[in-house]
């Protein structure tokens, strides 16, 4: 039965919703997620996300327009089953056709489809799914669907109307076909919703650096204009490349929603956040064994041990099987070495190799020092795993090692040879197939095991691929072992080199920034992501993302150093002085200065007014933000709010000092206590410097807190010549753990 769609007036809909959409209670969505089994909490927040996300795209009563929006969600944390819970609302709130991208890698567009036909019941009696897989030639698809829109036309109850879900490979090929196919049929009017899967990923202009067009990106835009009304859906869970392209482009997100990772997500906080116990750092000796020495005979150490950790698990598994404990179906094991395939052999055959040494040892047929010094190196692994499941009392038993030595054979010989995850041999590689042939895998390879690649029960990751060109979003995306690891987070582990390990460990304030400023754009009712001036949280030792795909010169990637100082107050107009000078005397009203401590021998103008323990969020939103900063300084000092209301988020009540500089000295004839000359530029230098042993300088005057200088200065060209009369200049010191990177979109006022 079809659905009905409710309409209200905008002003009843809440923050940024176009309309409602029904969730029927027997309808696609509802019985998807109940066909999961899930509790009660995931299922409301599935439910929940879904409404969110498809309330901000078109609704089924627009005319035709198009529009362009966000889901982001963790790495690992569910995005297929979001969008295939939204594809469902969709279907029961009357869209005929969808479209899904479902990502440039076969294997990848494999396990969409496997999804798919098992979140929608495609293939159940009564289905209302009609499953297209987009190929290169289908010269009756056209007529298809023309047939199933004069369905819906009818709506005739002995003959109801299915939903077309069209799922393609992201390349040239496949979407010009699609898209020359629905230029032979009348969509005006129908409403539509493309949803591409791991947005940020080949669509994008990959050429707006130079200011053309990508092949691809071509090709997308000739779909969407044979789509008259349509929302194109992004989802991804690195979206910086979305985000900062420029927001004149088409596939720019004009609305966003966060997707609420469910209960047992393990993600970058629970990696890499305090202590890190799970981590481990791949040492420069086996980074020459791994990368660089092509005709080694010896596997890494690391790559062994890292290999007894997992052995240990898959026994602890079966342990726990057989006594009737909680555990997991699967145990894997992911390699990646890098993007070439000579090494996924390699890797492969160290580990054959290994394992098949192992089985001799244990069944007694080595050396008896030998065997014995190998269950002390598994007893040892055994240890290492005790103490961090032991830690994580939620985490499913481990047995005693007396328990899973007797195991550790059959786990060798349960674990079918490593597979090659690439293309290198067809009848040797991956298929998802496989999962159900062995209850433990080990999968090496490269890009085919990145974004989008779920690897079934997780537990050993080896990545000793370098960082690259250190795009965080590249990067992120490579952490498959990321993911829903509640009841086994303890056997887990990651072993990364050192590069990578302190990008993973930057990218959090990184990516904890990014997700609250969408959060708090979608929160705003009307507000399009267009409006945003892109400003963000970034380490200035990273890139957000490949340089093609923005336009040249629209970012600047700033480090805030120790302090942040106006430099230009010489460029400010009269009036803008003016307000800042009362601005500054409304500031210190409040507060009760006291000379500060020093040498007994200081002059009068080096004695400072200090007031200590004021609050931060009162320094930032009473003089930072409302202060007239001169243009040359405008994007440190934006930065600067930046990083302190990123501070403030998790220090709500921290605290600052303020100085008034040389608050007791003779005003000079313009009214300031100092005065200083520019250079050539323009340029002033505020800090007065060292006279010692009396003064040590402005610059060491500072609190271990934030700290704010206030300077009133006389800008002179000469001793007669005054160029600007008690010009208030700011300078402000952070302490080492507020100090961030920050990425700014350049103004172009």
């Amino acid at each position: 039965m079809a659905s009905e769609v409710v309409q209200e007036l905008s002003s009843e809909l809440p923050s940024g919703w176009r309309w409602r959409p029904e969730w029927m209670e027997n309808g696609e969505a509802a019985r998807l997620v109940n066909r999961k089994g899930f509790p009660e909490d995931a299922v409301e927040r599935i439910r929940r996300d879904a409404i969110e996300v498809l309330a901000r795209c078109r609704p089924p009563t627009a005319t035709d327009g198009q529009d362009t929006g966000l889901a982001v969600g963790y790495v690992q944390s569910g995005k297929t089953l979001s969008f295939s819970t939204v594809a469902a609302l969709a279907a029961d709130n009357q869209f005929p056709i969808i479209i899904v991208l479902s990502g440039t890698k076969l294997a990848l567009t494999q396990q969409t489809v496997k999804r798919l036909r098992s979140d929608l019941a495609v293939e159940e009696p009564g289905s209302r799914w009609v499953l297209i897989e987009g190929k290169t030639r289908n010269p009756q698809l056209a007529q298809q669907l023309r047939q199933h829109l004069a369905l819906w036309d009818q709506a005739d109850p002995w003959y109801p109307a299915k939903v077309a879900l069209i799922v393609l490979l992201k390349n040239t090929s496949r979407i010009r076909a699609l898209a020359q196919t629905l230029r032979r049929v009348d969509l005006s009017g129908r409403l539509c919703l493309i949803i591409d899967d791991e947005a940020d990923e080949h669509g994008l202009n990959t050429r707006a650096n130079s200011g053309e067009m990508s092949a691809t990106y071509q090709c997308l835009l000739e779909l969407r204009s044979v789509v008259p009304n349509h929302t194109y859906l992004q989802y991804t869970a690195t979206p910086q490349a979305n985000v900062l392209i420029s927001v004149l482009d088409t596939l720019s997100p004009r609305f966003g929603w966060v997707l609420t990772p469910g209960t047992g997500y393990a993600g970058g906080m629970a990696f890499f956040d305090e202590p890190q116990d799970l981590i481990r750092t791949i040492p420069d000796d086996d980074l020459a064994v791994a990368v660089q020495d092509e005709l080694a005979d010896d596997p890494p150490d690391t790559l062994v041990h890292a290999m007894r950790l997992f052995f240990v698990g898959v026994a602890a598994q079966a342990c726990n099987r057989l006594a009737g404990h909680r555990t997991e179906n699967l145990r894997s094991m992911l390699v990646h070495p890098s993007m070439q395939q000579l090494d996924h052999l390699r890797f492969a055959t160290w580990i054959e190799r290994v394992k098949q040494r192992w089985i001799a040892l244990f069944e007694r047929q080595g050396d008896q020092d030998d065997q014995a010094e190998e269950i002390g190196l598994f007893r040892h692994a055994w240890e290492e795993l005790r103490d961090t499941i032991e830690s994580r009392p939620e985490n499913e038993h481990i047995p005693s090692f007396e328990e899973i030595e007797p195991r550790l054979v059959g786990a060798l010989r349960a674990t079918p040879p490593a597979w090659e995850v690439n293309s290198r041999d067809a009848a040797a590689c991956w298929d998802h197939s496989n999962w159900s042939r062995s209850p433990s895998h080990i999968l090496v390879g490269g890009e085919n095991l990145g974004r989008g690649f779920t690897v079934e029960g997780l537990t050993i990751t080896y990545m000793p691929r370098g960082s690259g060109q250190r795009q965080v979003d590249t990067i992120e995306q490579r952490a498959r072992f990321f993911g829903y690891k509640g009841r086994y987070f303890g056997f887990c582990r990651a072993f990364l080199a050192p590069d990578v390990r302190e990008i993973y460990t930057e990218y959090l304030s990184h990516e904890e920034f990014l997700i609250n400023k969408l959060r708090e754009l979608a929160s705003q009712s009307g507000a399009s992501m267009t409006d945003w001036r892109r400003a963000m949280i970034l380490a200035s030792s990273v890139r957000p993302t490949r340089p093609s795909v923005l336009p040249r010169g629209l970012y600047r990637q700033l480090q805030l150093s120790e302090w942040t100082a106006h430099s230009f107050p010489l460029s400010l107009e009269a009036g803008y002085i003016a307000a800042n000078r009362s601005l500054i005397d409304e500031f210190l009203r409040d507060l009760q200065l006291k000379d500060d401590d020093g040498d007994p021998r200081r002059t009068v103008e080096q004695i400072h007014g200090v007031a200590r323990e004021i609050p931060l969020n009162k320094i930032l939103d009473e003089l930072l933000v409302p202060f007239v900063h001169p243009s040359g300084d405008a994007s440190q000092f934006s930065g600067l709010q930046l990083v302190l209301g990123y501070y403030l988020r998790g220090q709500p009540n921290a605290t600052a000092t303020v100085y008034r500089m040389s608050y007791r000295a003779e005003k000079y004839a313009g009214g300031g206590t100092r005065y200083r000359s520019p250079d050539g530029g323009g340029r002033i230098n505020p800090f007065q410097g060292a006279n010692l042993p009396a003064y040590p300088g402005d610059q060491p005057i500072h609190a271990g807190d934030v700290t704010v200088q206030i300077h009133e200065i006389d800008i002179r060209q000469s001793r007669k010549e005054l160029l600007r009369g008690n010009v208030p200049v700011l300078a402000v010191w952070l302490p080492t753990p507020v100090r961030q990177g920050i990425l700014l979109e350049n103004q172009n006022d």
